[in-house]
């Protein structure tokens, strides 16, 4: 029986695809190839195009933008190429490698492994044909490690952040002692969390299987976790009351499609959009996003409780872009405490962490909308839909009660009242002290990071001119009340 194959697409549609997805660049370069109108299939388009990338970039890059053009599999995709070199086969034995290349890849899976990079199946077969311009199949890659049995095995690798925890007993302690001198007593309803995710982040983040050395066989073996360079990032702020602040998204491209709001979604209003060449967020775009959104809505909740001078909580982790000098003065101006997590530790105390991130993702996987796949409008609307779904007045709640953080409903407004019992019986904690008392975890860097209330300069300054200016009011409230003219009341003529 025949296989079909998938036909082959005009060259306008193509260009027009990689002018979206690639950039201009790619779309040009696509228009100049008449040679691709002589593809009848498309297994023969993406063979050619992926010849014509390499031209002008690195294999690797050349294959991750064929396959981000197309919308294939890793799989598909070296599949396609096989077939390629069929078509182009006279005697129709397959291409093999000889011995010294076979060790080059051996050489290569040591490297990896001892320098915790350590290869999959799939990047020992981009290894092959970046090194030698060979599309092997995975039926090889088992051939070669049965052969080679006494040099290269499998096993399963752990992301590193599982292996960095860390953190040592003392400072979980710490941590709970700042909850409980500054978090404690404030209304829920004036504590938020703001942190940020990213689409494409972290592309690798469960067990994977990987290829190692033999002789490391019984070790424990890790991965780096590695980040993309285009990136599409989610900034998200929850309180403890439940409430969700407007979410701010960054771009890689800089041009946002008209097609991203054709859902009716409102810029500004139900999220701000905004670029960035890596499309990872910065202290501008942080600041921009904390004026239009978040003080905006502690000042709204400081309104219904009818004291605007109430002090505010926001948890944040320790990356750069949080936590400058200016965006600390800045919270500080607002009457807002800024709080950071210990190093490695957001996985155990941060709420969006413990809850909201890891049902945005599932919701997310699940969700189809009616734009082109991997399509700028397709990213932003399906990303918005899952934030929309995992950020739910309950599920707020839960994020902030999984934290340690829960309220007092003995009178309103709800209170914070630090649940010290939540944060010691969690299962990575338990293992943390476990480590500590078996005296498996190393000695305390000495370059800590600074956490906790990292604003308090500030802050402390902004308090007093606030307290000095109400002050201020009340005795000039009093004055007037005191020396306020008495009106006269007329006389009534005695008859």
């Amino acid at each position: 029986m025949t296989r079909k194959y998938a036909d082959s697409l005009s060259i306008d549609d193509l260009a027009r695809a990689a002018h979206e997805l690639l950039g201009p660049r790619y779309a040009s370069t696509l228009k100049g190839h008449n040679e691709l109108r002589n593809c009848d299939h498309r297994y023969q388009q993406i063979s050619q195009i992926f010849e014509i990338f390499n031209n002008f970039e690195d294999i690797i890059s050349a294959k991750r933008h064929v396959i981000t053009l197309f919308g294939i599999s890793r799989k598909i995709f070296s599949r396609s190429l096989q077939q390629s070199q069929k078509d182009m086969k006279k005697d129709g034995r397959p291409k093999i490698l000889t011995s010294d290349q076979e060790n080059a890849i051996i050489n290569q899976i040591r490297t990896n492994a001892v320098s915790s990079h350590p290869l999959s199946q799939c990047e020992v077969l981009d290894f092959a044909l970046e090194n030698f311009e060979i599309a092997l199949s995975y039926s090889w890659l088992h051939s070669f490690i049965k052969r080679h049995k006494s040099e290269v095995i499998k096993a399963t690798a752990s992301p590193q952040d599982s292996a960095r925890l860390l953190i040592r007993p003392s400072t979980i302690t710490d941590y709970i002692d700042i909850l409980k001198k500054e978090v404690a007593g404030i209304c829920m309803d004036l504590i938020y969390n703001f942190d940020e995710m990213g689409t494409s982040e972290r592309h690798e983040s469960k067990v994977k299987d990987v290829l190692i050395p033999a002789d490391m066989k019984g070790q424990t073996i890790h991965y780096s976790i590695k980040r993309n360079q285009k990136n599409i990032t989610l900034v998200a702020c929850i309180n403890g009351g439940g409430d969700t602040v407007m979410p701010l998204i960054v771009d890689h491209r800089l041009k946002i499609q008209p097609e991203v709001t054709s859902s009716g979604l409102r810029l500004d209003e139900d999220v701000m959009i905004r670029s960035s060449e890596s499309g990872f967020v910065n202290e501008e775009l942080i600041i921009e996003w904390l004026n239009k959104s978040v003080f905006k809505h502690i000042n709204a909740s400081r309104e219904c409780l009818n004291d605007m001078d109430l002090p505010a909580i926001m948890f944040s982790d320790n990356c750069s872009a949080h936590t400058t000098e200016r965006i600390k003065q800045i919270f500080a101006e607002n009457l807002v405490k800024l709080i950071t997590f210990p190093s490695n530790s957001t996985g155990l105390f941060q709420m969006l962490d413990l809850v909201t991130f890891g049902i945005l993702k599932r919701r997310k996987k699940g969700i189809k909308t009616e734009f082109k796949q991997n399509s700028q409008a397709d990213i932003i609307n399906k990303l918005i839909q899952a934030f929309e779904q995992a950020t739910t007045g309950n599920t707020n709640r839960k994020a902030f009660s999984r934290a340690g953080i829960r309220p007092s409903t003995t009178k309103y407004p709800y209170v914070a009242i630090i649940d010290e019992k939540v944060l010691l019986e969690s299962k990575s904690v338990k293992e943390i002290f476990k480590k500590f008392e078996d005296s498996e975890l190393p000695e305390a860097n000495n370059k800590t990071v600074e956490f906790g209330f990292i604003n308090k300069e500030y802050y402390e300054i902004e308090f007093q001119k606030r307290q000095i200016a109400r002050e201020k009011a009340r005795m000039k409230k009093s004055t007037c009340m005191k020396y306020r003219i008495k009106p006269k009341i007329p006389k009534l003529d005695k008859k």
